[in-house]
């Protein structure tokens, strides 16, 4: 019932911090955020995973609405965490927030970009976009939705308006 409650307390911080930023800023949310996310981003309990996912979104939305809450992820090295999540984590929701974050974080922000260089996490989103691909093969056919059939200038109403191709 506790973890239950947890998740229940991060999804109402996720969904309403831009309402209260001032307080949450006071109270040192985004740094208790970032450690709530690493101190359960390793457990293999559903409730577990899902507050780690609600911090990484409540963060999200911190960074977009202030910049302050900006500058204090960036001192508090929260890259190396969310890098650290995005290598561990086995769900692919947790992933791409985790990877949103670096991004914004690494807009237009040289120290950030150092940070994710030295912490070689450009590789490891070139070794998670590899082994993505290699997991999912393009699909092409029917399995793809495309109905293939050859036509020919007769089934077209006027075969001269599509000599180009297309």
């Amino acid at each position: 019932e506790l973890r239950e409650l947890q998740v229940l307390v991060m999804i109402f911080m996720a969904e309403n911090a831009h309402k209260m930023m001032g307080e949450f800023m006071r109270i040192n949310g985004p740094i208790k955020a970032l450690e709530i996310i690493y101190t359960y981003c390793t457990s293999s309990y559903a409730e577990h995973k899902r507050l780690v996912y609600f911090a990484l979104l409540l963060q999200n939305r911190c960074i977009m609405n202030s910049n302050a809450a900006k500058k204090i992820l960036e001192t508090e090295n929260a890259i190396q965490i969310w890098l650290y999540v995005f290598d561990i984590s086995d769900e692919d929701s947790t992933k791409a927030v985790a990877a949103r974050l670096i991004a914004i974080m690494c807009t237009n922000n040289m120290v950030c970009q150092q940070q994710l260089r030295q912490l070689k996490g450009v590789e490891l989103f070139v070794q998670a976009i590899s082994k993505y691909t290699e997991l999912h093969k393009p699909m092409v056919g029917k399995k793809a939705g495309i109905k293939l059939g050859q036509h020919t200038d007769s089934d077209l109403e006027n075969p001269e308006e599509y000599r180009g191709g297309g």
